[in-house]
């Protein structure tokens, strides 16, 4: 559980919540993208708090079962975005290797690319595709997910309806006609909702004011989200934000987690899965831009998701050697 003014926690829980902060100082370090009408500040101070709320209840689970929903199509590229889906897949790859049920559930319009790229960490079993928009078939999954006992839905990077007219846009107000509505399988389930969001677009962006994304970003008037989450996370990239609630729960797992985030975070990895979607025809979330060698994410170089990575990583190998100092000075 969290510090509260009724609790105490011990040395190693102080040292936990310490380096999870830290976690969300990293991700909102930058404030955003402020040419391209992304202003984040604000998002920032409404769901400053939630990483670690959102990693707890994961961690404090006893036997959770994630779903993950990702996948933002760009219609006139006829092809998913590389934001999202590299990082659910690295999320999905950390909690196999902890032993979490889980799987990635898209659409048929970026069913291929998520396949490709759970392909590269040998996960490609772990897709689940909805084939249909109507209400049956997400029916059928709902029932499917409550027999399964599913206790957390986790959407990142994934268009939702819009306040404006009910129907989903990118940032830059162009209608995405080729969108299932899986909102409705995040928001209709007794499960923890957790929504990775980086423009109030995307499913979980209810959460926030409808007047601050109206008035910090670009189109946000027409483009803002309705679907809210029970823990909202925001980053300039949602990569960003879905890489530090992994490392999040690591921290707050047991002693091997931090060695599995290791293998799911690393830099080689996050590289070739980005490499693998764009051969399979993903592109660029802003520019639209398809580099099968150079992959970017939201108009930045690798080196930037390097960098994020890497202090990410930094902040758990602390956090796990603070812990380990804690033990020798008790003995």
């Amino acid at each position: 559980m969290s510090p509260t003014a009724t609790s105490k926690p011990d040395s190693k829980q102080w040292w936990n919540y310490s380096a999870i902060n830290t976690l969300e100082n990293i991700m909102h370090a930058d404030t955003g993208d402020t040419e391209r009408g992304q202003n984040l500040a604000r998002f920032y101070q409404q769901t400053q708090g939630n990483l670690i709320k959102a990693a707890e209840s994961i961690a404090s689970k006893e036997s959770p079962v994630a779903r993950i929903i990702t996948g933002f199509y760009i219609e006139k590229m006829g092809a998913a975005e590389t934001d999202g889906i590299s990082s659910a897949v690295q999320m999905a790859y950390f909690f196999k290797l902890a032993g979490i049920e889980c799987n990635i559930t898209t659409d048929k319009y970026c069913a291929a690319i998520c396949r490709a790229a759970l392909a590269e960490v040998g996960c490609a079993d772990m897709l689940e595709v909805v084939e249909a928009p109507d209400d049956k078939t997400v029916e059928e999954h709902l029932k499917k997910w409550n027999h399964q006992q599913v206790t957390h839905v986790i959407s990142i990077e994934r268009p939702g309806p819009s306040l404006s007219d009910n129907r989903p846009y990118n940032m830059k107000g162009e209608l995405i006609e080729n969108c299932y509505p899986l909102h409705r399988l995040f928001s209709r389930g007794n499960w923890q909702k957790i929504g990775i969001v980086d423009r109030g677009n995307e499913i979980g962006s209810g959460s926030l004011p409808a007047y601050m994304i109206a008035e910090d970003i670009y189109n946000g008037e027409q483009i803002a989200c309705k679907t809210g989450a029970d823990y909202l996370l925001v980053a300039r990239v949602s990569n960003w934000a879905a890489n530090a609630l992994t490392a999040a729960i690591a921290i707050l797992g047991p002693n091997e987690w931090p060695n599995h985030l290791r293998q799911a975070l690393n830099d080689n990895l996050q590289e070739n899965i980005l490499k693998t979607m764009a051969k399979s025809g993903a592109v660029d979330g802003i520019t639209y831009a398809r580099r099968p060698n150079r992959p970017t994410v939201d108009a930045l170089p690798m080196s930037k998701h390097t960098e994020m990575v890497k202090a990410l990583l930094d902040t758990t190998g602390h956090a796990v050697g603070g812990r380990g100092m804690l033990k020798l000075s008790v003995a």
